[in-house]
């Protein structure tokens, strides 16, 4: 079961979080790092997270680099799904 964690910014401020992984590597898509203090550690992410979804749309399939982009074009509020 996925955790739903809701991310939302006003500014250019970064998220404060980095992913590795994806279908093009040996691993998911998998939350490496978390900025002390970011937006990313406010709303709740952490190191070890594995993300699959974003908003309703699965992304375990998506290469890293769709995976960016994707995130990158839902703008200021999207929400990730994680599981733990």
């Amino acid at each position: 079961m996925a955790i739903n964690i809701k991310f939302t910014k006003f500014d250019n401020t970064p998220w404060g979080f980095r992913l590795a992984g994806g279908s093009d590597f040996p691993q998911p898509l998998t939350v490496i790092r978390v900025t002390e203090g970011s937006l990313g550690e406010c709303m709740g992410l952490k190191v070890g997270d594995v993300v699959v979804r974003l908003n309703d749309q699965s992304i375990i399939n998506l290469t890293h680099g769709q995976a960016h982009e994707a995130l990158v074009h839902a703008g200021n509020n999207f929400v990730l799904g994680v599981q733990r």
